[in-house]
């Protein structure tokens, strides 16, 4: 399985920072392909980063699927 293509929304998304922490919030729709199979999955996501000597490095992500609307 692997990752065809990841579609972002800036206009969704939402940093804040607190002190040494960011906190980023947004939305996704991701393609995956593997075995001749491909899906589409849409999903919230929340990512904390911690600052540290080498950069940002991402401590936490969180998804939550978002159904298709019938």
């Amino acid at each position: 399985m692997s990752f065809q293509a990841i579609e972002t929304f800036p206009q969704e998304t939402h940093i804040r920072h607190y002190g040494g922490t960011g906190i980023v919030v947004g939305r996704t729709t991701m393609s995956f392909g593997g075995n001749g199979s491909t899906f589409a999955a849409r999903s919230r996501y929340t990512h904390v980063f911690r600052a540290g000597s080498g950069g940002w490095q991402l401590v936490s992500a969180q998804g939550t699927p978002i159904p298709d609307v019938p």
